[in-house]
């Protein structure tokens, strides 16, 4: 029967460190920094597991007498170590150790999950599964060594040469932005909040953020959060890529008049040609969860993550719930607590999440109408956990009839790049006065 895989790995540690320079000993201890604690099994191994690792951090020499001397009442396991077979490659062996750990705290995820059915929501234990897994089968490491985490110029480079290593979000947001759009990578996505009151754009720039994604063939998630269904988005995505009001899809046999090269041709003619354009993205939207809760969140996050969703806009924060039975806290820190479920979520996967949030009233009342971080949700702790906040004012609200203005912004928050002022064509919000098929 061939000894257990920890204890050839600490065979091969406590047997050769002592031959080992300063690099190897710091490269040793960083690598077990991928196991947890129960990872090593008995208690005996994981005892001796946790005191070499502090010697090797320290730098201080150790080997089997000494260890002998310092935890005396593992003699057993020690001697049964010092009889075992060292692993010639360690870093496999280190590494496999940590998945077999990982696969072994999923199967108790799973177990646990199984067994909380028979008292809970269903919705509940999906949320709690999907943190356990996530926590799971993530690093466990924390503090690694600056070499681990990964070349400047490497990432840089790869940066510059893949076509598609960048979501364009478009003109106006470029230059506030260190790579002119959201980098697709799989760890440290964004997590954006584009704030406004009723009818000031929110809904229209998240349209238009989703609708760019897409074309460049970034699978994309729109999660209607709201009163609005799903038809209702598609319906607005369609006569975004047609150029044309909603106003002109009840007039099918109209006559759209030419603009640029686009011939005079009827309004039904436009829309299927633009239905068709959409039918052709990577995106998907989804209406089924209009007041979605932390756990509805999490599950829906696990999800995204596991299908390589690359960016989601959700609308609108403030439609989001909290299921008190997990937490009892006030209606402000809630929202700032399901804004850090997301940015958690993201921080981890890459994945990038435009929340639309509802302004207060005293965002329109006050100043110059662009909302400022404090005036999101009645609450300023969404911001705190977002990378990125942006204001919409739309003075067209105030002025009525045909929206010819340019809807105003404000940067007020911006991790990777500038704050500032940044203005959006007024065709954002009339679809009349932009080119079909070119993006608003």
């Amino acid at each position: 029967m061939s000894a257990p895989l920890t204890h050839q790995v600490l065979a091969a540690i406590v047997g050769n460190a002592a031959a080992w320079d300063d690099a190897m000993c710091t490269t040793a201890g960083l690598l077990m920094d991928e196991l947890r604690p129960h990872h090593w099994g008995d208690e005996g191994a994981r005892r001796i597991a946790e005191t070499v690792q502090g010697h090797l951090r320290a730098g201080r020499g150790f080997g089997y007498n000494s260890l002998a001397v310092e935890l005396p009442d593992t003699a057993r396991t020690l001697q049964a170590i010092r009889a075992t077979e060292p692993l010639e490659n360690l870093r496999l062996g280190l590494r496999e150790l940590a998945e077999q750990g990982r696969k072994q705290d999923v199967r108790t995820a799973l177990r646990k999950a199984d067994t909380d059915l028979n008292t809970l929501p269903a919705l509940t234990v999906a949320s709690g599964l999907a943190e356990a897994v996530s926590t799971a089968t993530s690093s466990s490491a924390g503090y690694r060594h600056v070499s681990q985490i990964g070349s400047v110029v490497e990432h840089l480079r790869a940066m510059q040469d893949r076509p598609d290593s960048v979501i364009d979000l478009g003109p106006e947001l470029a230059p506030h932005l260190r790579w002119g759009g959201l980098p697709v990578s799989d760890t440290d996505g964004e997590t954006l909040i584009i704030c406004g009151a009723q009818g000031h754009a929110k809904t229209a720039l998240g349209i238009a953020l989703a609708l760019r994604s897409a074309r460049q063939g970034h699978l994309t998630h729109y999660d209607v959060l709201a009163d609005a269904s799903a038809y209702q988005i598609r319906e607005r995505m369609v006569h975004t890529i047609a150029g044309l009001s909603l106003r002109s899809g009840l007039l099918l046999n109209a006559s759209v008049p030419p603009r640029g090269s686009w011939p005079r041709e009827t309004v039904e003619q436009r829309l299927s040609w633009a239905d068709a354009v959409l039918n052709g993205m990577p995106l998907e939207i989804d209406d089924s969860s209009p007041d979605m809760n932390q756990h509805e969140l999490r599950t829906r996050l696990a999800l995204k993550a596991a299908r390589g969703v690359r960016l989601s806009v959700m609308e609108n924060l403030d439609h989001m719930t909290w299921d008190a039975r997990e937490e009892r806290l006030e209606r402000r820190y809630q929202l700032g607590r399901l804004t850090q479920i997301v940015r958690q979520s993201d921080r981890r996967t890459g994945h990038h999440t435009i929340l639309l949030a509802q302004a207060n009233r005293s965002a329109v009342e006050d100043g110059d109408g662009i909302p400022r971080r404090h005036q999101a949700a009645d609450s300023d702790q969404p911001s705190r956990h977002a990378t990125f906040f942006l204001g919409l004012f739309n003075p067209n609200v105030e002025k009525g009839g045909e929206a010819t203005l340019e809807i105003k912004g404000r940067i007020d928050k911006n991790r990777s790049g500038t704050t500032g002022p940044v203005n959006f064509p007024a065709a954002l919000i009339n679809p009349n006065l932009s080119t079909p098929g070119v993006p608003s």
